[in-house]
Parts: structure tokens; sequence; C-alpha cells
């Protein structure tokens, strides 16, 4: 057995293939040849996500693009994942990629008004505006319901809960009225907004978890509410947009990219490219990092940053326990680590109802006056329980509560409990599962050893550690230096000729001598035709096989029909040569038959062919939703029609030519 090495090949291939295409000159080469690209609409993606909350901020922040489902589903995953082994956590994080509904607004007027019809309102028509778009059944998901925060997102993690315990998901529905839909507000808002300056550390922190903060943000953004709402029209197979989206416009991003080019961080952040804003350090530079400046970071962390903390947990502690061996797990445990891992869990579900009670019965209210006592100094008097708060209570309950668990006790009680009981318990045990508890698993960690990690695995990777990276994260954008660029064609020819036009542009390039510069690119439409179309001519050669032959022996039939027919009129060849008629005439008499036969027989074709199309289309477009799909042009109807006299002309001139040419007094004697 031998070792091809292929999988080596494999990678190499796939490394070197990787390019970023050269958007700045190919953009410039663009607008240079505007006046020959009529033909098309060109449209440029700048890569950036506004964002975007409701408008009323009343009883809470909620934020519809990025899609909430996103950070939902990562709260869900999140002790899960520290469960799974890093390359398939990061496939998992890779699927929530495409779930963004907010989408833009691509193609030019002209072409949305050929494929869509508006149901409700019109196009936007400013910055302000953006449109809905639903399927041919007025219907849409319910991302996108979550994308117009007409549902809590806190809903999708009972959801995902539910699908990873096996269980069953009831589908909702639910119906709206256009104008309830056309009178949702909502405000666009910056990537800077985020973040406001810590004079304390001389840095930006991330303020998207404070209410108020956003809600303050959330006011003077820039308002946008929907306009209308459209429809594919029917027999249109694809559109510009995708149903369940919502589509903002153009001028809605330039104006963000303008407003972020003009805030205080992306000019303090240009003005010193060698300090990280985020951090206050140089970038590559940690050396000053302190214990406080990693609790600081624990307390403004992002979502985003505790997600990649959660993931660094799962790291540095293995796999954490999890339902399936929680009972094997704490049993493995003396009785001191049992009792250290299970008891703040177990005082965590004590409430202040279960204190009151406890002290409302005669053994408690005795424990609590000894506890008292013991704690003033004094002894015991039924005096002290006078006048208690109910933090106080709560506090001396907690206290007995703790006392009275022990590691036999412990066990006891997990072995009574049940499964829903087994998974809370494993949850709470999770040493990532919130800020606190990682901060109480950080604090037993070695202070050197602590900071050593915070620096090698979060500073380090913070906004890429980089001028450039961190100018991304706060949205910037160069106008000349576009993500991609989208090209409608307003038909496949045109999409070919834009081809060429890409041609011409490296070959401008090769001149040059910089053809690194060179675009590549991929036409899956065109391989994907090209295979269709492959298969479309090899059926057509086939079917033309066969109408040859069959026009061969339709031709061959009419020749001995013909023929037949000049055998029975031998005598009447002789009496037309006996009164002077030439051979030519006789030629003529018999090519005059066929032609008539030909001629009748094309038409007689046609008409078929156009009465079967009326129930053929019927039954297409009942069955496929496809209408007019089967037509004969009058053109090919005529071109049908001569090649029927054509061949029936051709397969006649032998007959009368033998007609011609029999002699008369012959003629005259045959019977």
């Amino acid at each position: 057995v031998y070792s091809t090495g292929l999988e080596a090949e494999m990678l190499n291939a796939m490394v070197s293939e990787v390019k970023q295409n050269d958007m700045v000159g190919f953009k410039k080469y663009i607008e240079e040849n505007e006046d020959r690209l009529g033909a098309y609409n060109v449209e440029y993606n700048y890569n950036i996500q506004p964002l975007v909350y409701l408008a009323d901020t009343t009883d809470r922040i909620t934020p519809v693009n990025p899609n909430p489902l996103v950070d939902a589903y990562y709260q869900m995953l999140s002790y899960d994942m520290n469960n799974m082994s890093s390359s398939y956590s990061q496939l998992m994080s890779m699927s929530t990629d495409g779930m963004d509904i907010w989408t833009l607004l691509y193609g030019d007027q002209q072409l949305l008004d050929q494929q869509y019809d508006v149901l409700c309102g019109h196009w936007p028509e400013s910055m302000n505006e953006v449109i809905l778009v639903v399927d041919d059944y007025n219907e849409v998901t319910g991302m996108t319901l979550y994308g117009l925060g007409l549902r809590d997102p806190d809903e999708i993690s009972n959801v995902f809960a539910d699908l990873m315990a096996g269980k069953s998901v009831e589908v909702q529905s639910a119906s709206y009225d256009y104008n309830d839909l056309l009178n949702m507000q909502f405000r666009v808002i910056l990537q800077t907004d985020l973040y406001e300056f810590d004079k304390t550390e001389n840095c930006w922190k991330d303020r998207s978890r404070n209410d108020e903060f956003m809600a303050d943000k959330i006011e003077d953004g820039v308002p946008v509410h929907i306009s209308g709402i459209v429809r594919k029209k029917a027999g249109t197979p694809t559109g510009a947009l995708m149903a369940g989206t919502i589509c903002y416009t153009q001028e809605l991003v330039d104006h963000l990219l303008d407003e972020i080019a003009d805030t205080e961080i992306v000019k303090q952040q240009q003005a010193k490219p060698d300090i990280d804003v985020f951090t206050g350090y140089e970038f590559e530079d940690h050396e000053d990092v302190t214990i406080d400046d990693v609790y600081a970071y624990l307390d403004n962390m992002s979502e985003a940053e505790f997600a990649q903390l959660q993931g660094l947990f799962s790291k540095m502690y293995g796999n954490s326990i999890s339902p399936d061996n929680v009972i094997e797990a704490l049993n493995d445990m003396n009785d001191d680590d049992l009792v250290a891992a299970v008891a703040p869990s177990m005082l965590e579900s004590v409430s202040l109802d279960d204190a009151k009670a406890f002290a409302a019965t005669q053994q408690g209210q005795g424990a609590l006056m000894m506890l008292l006592a013991e704690q003033t100094g004094t002894d015991p008097n039924p005096a002290l329980l006078e006048g208690l708060d109910d933090d106080t209570l709560l506090t001396l309950y907690q206290g007995i509560m703790e006392s009275q668990i022990t590691a036999d006790a412990i066990r006891a009680k997990i072995a009574g409990m049940s499964e829903d009981e087994v998974n809370a318990l494993a949850q709470s045990l999770n040493p990532a599962k919130d800020v606190e508890s990682m901060k109480k698993a950080l604090a037993t960690m070695d202070e050197d050893m602590l900071i050593s990690v915070f620096k090698d695995q979060i500073l380090s990777q913070s906004t890429d550690n980089t001028y450039d990276g961190n100018l991304q994260k706060l949205g910037l954008r160069d106008p000349e230096s576009p993500f991609a660029i989208q090209i409608y064609s307003e038909s496949f020819e045109a999409k070919e000729q834009f081809e060429d036009f890409i041609q011409e542009y490296n070959d401008k390039q090769a001149k040059e001598g910089d053809e690194d510069a060179a675009i590549e690119y991929t036409d899956y439409i065109g391989i994907l035709l090209s295979s269709v179309t492959k298969i479309i001519n090899m059926v057509s050669y086939v079917l033309i096989g066969f109408v040859s032959i069959s026009l061969v022996v339709s031709s061959i039939m009419i020749g001995i029909i013909t023929y037949i027919s000049v055998l029975e009129r031998t005598k009447e060849i002789g009496i037309l040569r006996s009164i002077g008629a030439s051979k030519r005439d006789v030629s003529h008499v018999f090519n005059a038959e066929t032609f008539i036969v030909g001629l009748v027989a094309g038409i007689i074709g046609v008409l078929i062919t156009v009465l079967l199309d009326i129930p053929i289309n019927m039954i297409i477009e009942k069955a496929a939703g496809a209408p007019d799909v089967a037509f004969l042009r009058p053109v090919y109807a005529v071109i049908l029609v001569a090649i029927s006299v054509l061949l029936t002309l051709i397969a006649g001139i032998i007959p009368a030519r033998l007609a011609a040419k029999k002699d008369p007094v012959i003629a005259l004697r045959t019977e």
C-alpha cells in the first residue's frame, strides 16, 4: 500500500489559488469606460452592515440588524461549544454567515419595475426608506420577523434548546396588515456609536451592553421606515431581490460612510496609527497590562468578545461537565471539592420567600436566634428577631443552609434529581456561563499566568491587532476600494460582452507588466448554461436524427405515390403528347401536383401545431407555472411550409422526368 500525497497537493492548490482581485483598478477602468456600459447596471459593495434597532426603546433595546438570531444562537451554544473541538466550533460559527435579513437594494429602478409588483406603498425614494420583499404567496420566513423586530430574539434560545434536546418545535404562523408593517419605525446608528472614550484608561470602550447609553444613541440615529412591500411578478423566473429581505438604499450606505469618517474615534485612530484606540497600547505592545486591566476588560466586553472568551475557557478547562456525565463526574470528586463545586449553585437558588417561610416556623426562629446571638456575642433572645430586614434574613438563612450542605447530602440530592434538574445543575457548574462565573474561575488562577493568557489570547486577537483592522471594525471604508462589484446585464448576450470587457482590462494590465492586477472570475451561470446547452444539443441531435429519417422515408413514399400516379396516367400522358404538349409540359403537370401536395400538407401541419399549442400551454402553465412556453413564430411557420413544398418537389422530380420521357405511341397503347 502506497501513499499518494494527494491531500497535500489539494491543500497546496487551494492555497495557491486564493487571490484577491484589484477592485481599485477595475473600478477606475469601469468609470473611464462608462459610455460603453449603457446595457449594464453597476453596483459597488463596501461590505458594511448598518446597525438597525427598533426606534422604541421604552421597554428594551431591540437590535434587528445584524440578525439578532446570531447572538441568540451563540448564547444557546455557549455551553455546548465548550465541549466541541475547536474546528467543529468554528464550523458551527461559520454556519451563521448569511443570516442577515437587511440587504442592499441592488439593480436599477427600471429593472426592478420589470421584475416586481408593488403591493403597497412605493419604492424607496430616500435613505430613510426601505422596501420589504415577500414571496409569491405574500409570505416571509420567521427569520424576517426577527429581522423586523416582530418576534422576541430570546424565543429562539428556547427553540434551539428544544431542537438540541431532540424535541419537536411547533411551527408558528402569523399575519400582519400592510399598514402595520409600513408604520414600523427603525433607527440606524454607526459602528462608532457603540464606543465611548474612557478618560481613566485613556482608550475607547464598548458600551453596547449599556442600555441607557444605547438608548441615547438610538434616539439620535437615522430614522428609517418601510416605504413599500413588493412581490416578484408572475412569470419572472428570478429576481434581483431575495424574498423575505428588507432592502435599504445605497444612499443610506453612503451617508453612513461619510458620518463614520467624521467621528472622533476614527480621527483619533488615524491620527495615531501606532496606538490601538481600544486598548490604549501600541499595537503588538502589551507589556504594561495589569490585573485591573483584565477585570476592566471583563466588565466592558461585547457579546462577540464574550463568545471569544468562552472559547478560551474551553481550552483552559478542557471539556466542562456536561448533562450526560454530571452525576458520574460529581461522584468521582472528593468531599471537599464536591461541596466547593456544588454549594454555591445550590445557595443561588435560595430565595427570600424560602427564608421567610423558614423564619415562620418555630425551628427556624430558634436557629436564626442562635445564629444572631453567636454573631453579636449576646445571649439568645427573641428580641433579636424583631426588626430583622429582608437582606439580613436572607443572609442568615443562606448561612444556615450552607452549614447543612454536606457531601453525602449533595450526593443524595443529585441521585433523586430529574433530567431537567441535572441539566440545570450542569449549566450552573459551567465556569463560562456568564461574566461573574468567569471572574470567580479566573480568581483561582495565578495573576501572572492570567495576565500572560490575557495578553496572548485576548489582546493579540482583538480587532486583528492592526491599524487597518480597527478601521474595519469601526466601519470605515475607502470609496475607491469596494469589497465587491455587482454587474447586472440586460441579457445573456450582454453578459458575454462584459466578459470581453474584463478580458480587455486583463490584456491592458498584461501589456503594462502588471499581471497580478488582472481580474479572475468564475462564470457560474456560463458553466451551468453550457452544461444545460450540451444536454439540450444532445437531445436536439437525437430528435433531428429521427426527423431526418422520417423526412427521408416520407420523401420516398411521396416519390412512389407520384410514380404510381404516372403509371396510372400513362394513356393521359400519351394524349397530352399527341395534341402537342412538350416533355417539359408533362413534367410541369406532375411538379404542380407535388407542389400543391406539399403546400397543403405544410399548411395543415402548421395549423395543427398552432391548435395544439393552446392545450399544451395550459397544461404546462398549470403544472410548472410557466405560461406561453410552446408557440410557433410566423417566420418559422413560413419556413416549415417552404420545407414541406421543397421536399415534395424533390421527391417528385424523378417520377415527373419518367413521365416526360415516355413515348407517346406506346403511352396511347397502354391500358
